[in-house]
């Protein structure tokens, strides 16, 4: 049987050519590319890298005849018409320039180059305003890919060739704000909203900055107005739920809160809003339905912090006459969830959700909305989590030659915390140097991730460390009942310590979650907690120094007869 004619050159061959050229080896290359299109003369690849072979090789004329030859016959390759309107430029041909541009971006809007190109290009042609929209659409492509330092300098370009451009002051504004460079990014926003009033987006992120200050009223005028320029703005309905809430007006603030599902919280991962579109048409437990004698499925929908906070109101679902409760949850909640009095099963994420088992469904963070939660209701019947008989004494005897008392410590959130990414919760092994040189307290590690940490501690005291060791958060829980105290940065490990009813001494940035509230060293969430505050963002010196007193005045106040005493209540207490 014959084998049907080649039609194109192999990849193979067009590969050798593509190595010689980024080599180096430019008249190799350009051998094989000529030996190429002896045999297929058409091939759109090969005359395209003849292109760039030749423009290497000094043939600006060879290298603009064989990008056109290319682009006549595959003119659905955004690359190649962004590389001919290079050459076309560059051979003072600005028209068929920017035609080769626009084309390149007709089939990829997204394509940055092309943009940035066609930005330049047009600025040379003095069409400024289009230059500026295209640094612009420059600058909101970096943006999106984490690009961020381009994108401020893409920003500041279109900003240079057109001064009032709205758009620019507003990118410019948002990406200083995500550099928290609070008083650059607030004159930027102030100056997008002076040039386009109606703008919407410009207040929201005005609003996000004033809620990073902790200036709650502040933040609060800027989602109104966004919110009545356009009422179902549902990021600023959200954000404004925040700003509510920190100053705990939770009749207002939780059902704006719900917002988040609708877009409202930009850091919702595609999980989350996969299994919202696989759950549709199930009804959703809303405030005011009576859900007596029906199943419920709960599930965990932000942080493993967040799910450990409000797993205090699944106790409560008992009085309500469900006649089956399941919890759908992260797998390293899993096996700590199965410990919640009233829960009739667990179900990890690491399986597919359990579709007809239930009538209702509800995102665990719903539950302080349908519980009408008030400051003054919040439930704190410590603790709700049991950690089991067997893994209290497996724990207790992996720890019996650590002295007491035994301090854990968190110093760096988790590496997926969206909203944070220059990391302004973490503060890093080495900076606790003041707290680590307390004398008479034995340091346990609770710190999971511990990229980049071990070089620049020096001479720190040593630190006992078994995380390795945790599987899930129940294991580290069992670790923690063998701890006396727990000093940890706002992460899940810290709502773990207050789940327990363990000591907890939080280290929080200046810019604070909704639940610590403004100003109060105290939490209405867990009991046990002591709040240590940035006083300006990003400067942990203070906190750190304050900590390290309190933690000399505990360990010199501590008595171990009293703490072996209490453990031995506490743990009959429990079971």
């Amino acid at each position: 049987m014959e084998s049907e004619p080649q039609t194109a050159p192999t990849a193979e061959a067009i590969e050798q050519a593509a190595g010689h050229f980024q080599s180096g080896k430019l008249d190799e290359a350009e051998r094989l590319c000529r030996e190429m299109l002896q045999a297929f003369p058409d091939s759109a690849r090969v005359l395209h890298l003849l292109g760039l072979v030749a423009h290497g090789l000094g043939k600006p004329e060879l290298a603009l005849e064989s990008l056109q030859k290319a682009a006549r016959f595959d003119a659905s390759d955004p690359t190649l018409l962004n590389n001919l309107g290079e050459f076309y430029r560059a051979s003072n041909q600005p028209e068929n320039a920017e035609k080769s541009y626009r084309g390149a971006l007709a089939l990829n809007p997204e394509y940055a180059e092309a943009h940035s190109n066609l930005a330049l290009l047009t600025h040379s042609l003095g069409k400024l305003e289009q230059s500026a929209q295209h640094f612009v659409n420059l600058g909101a492509i970096l943006e999106k890919s984490g690009r961020r330092v381009e994108a401020e300098q893409a920003y500041r370009n279109a900003i240079v060739v057109n001064p009032d451009h709205s758009a620019a002051h507003h990118g410019l504004g948002r990406t200083l704000l995500i550099f928290g460079r609070m008083e650059e990014s607030e004159q930027h926003l102030r100056w997008a909203l002076a040039l386009k009033p109606e703008s919407v987006e410009p207040y929201h992120d005005l609003g996000i900055m004033m809620l990073r200050l902790c200036r709650y009223e502040d933040a609060e005028q800027c989602f109104r107005e966004a919110l009545a320029i356009k009422p179902g703005y549902t990021l600023a309905a959200f954000a404004l739920s925040l700003s509510l809430l920190a100053r705990g007006d939770y009749r207002t603030g939780l059902p704006l809160y719900e917002n988040r599902f609708e877009g409202g919280d930009p850091s919702y991962t595609e999980s989350t809003r996969a299994f919202l579109k696989q759950t549709e048409g199930i009804p959703r437990w809303q405030p005011g339905v009576d859900i007596t004698g029906k199943s419920l499925l709960i599930w965990t929908d932000q942080g493993l912090g967040d799910s450990l906070m409000t797993a205090r109101y699944l106790p409560q679902l008992r009085r309500l006459g469900l006649k089956r409760t399941v919890v759908y949850c992260d797998l390293a909640l899993a096996r700590l969830m199965r410990t919640v009095v009233g829960i009739d099963e667990v179900v990890s994420k690491d399986l597919p959700p359990p579709f007809g088992t239930f009538d209702y469904h509800c995102p665990i963070m719903s539950l302080p909305l349908l519980f009408d939660t008030r400051l003054e209701t919040i439930p704190n019947d410590m603790p709700y989590i049991r950690v089991p008989a067997e893994l209290n004494r497996a724990w207790a005897e992996r720890l019996a030659d650590v002295p007491r008392p035994r301090v854990g410590l968190v110093w760096a959130g988790g590496k997926l915390f969206r909203d944070d990414p220059i990391q302004t919760r973490s503060i890093g092994l080495a900076r606790l140097a003041p707290l680590l040189k307390v004398t008479g307290v034995s340091f346990v590690s609770l710190q999971k991730e511990k990229e980049d940490e071990a070089a620049p501690v020096g001479k720190l005291p040593a630190m006992f460390d078994c995380m390795g060791e945790c599987v899930d958060l129940l294991d580290t829980a069992a670790l923690m009942e063998q701890l006396d105290l727990v000093i940890s940065v706002d992460s899940a490990p810290a709502h773990l310590a207050g789940t327990l009813g363990k000591p907890v001494w939080l280290l929080l940035r200046f810019e604070g979650e909704w639940r610590w509230m403004l100003n109060r060293e105290d939490s209405i969430w867990y009991p046990t907690a002591r709040l240590f505050r940035q006083v300006k963002a990003g400067e942990w010196g203070d906190v750190i120094r304050e900590a390290a007193a309190a933690l000399k005045t505990f360990a010199t106040g501590y008595a171990p007869h009293k703490h072996s005493r209490l453990r031995h209540v506490f743990g009959l207490w429990r079971g």
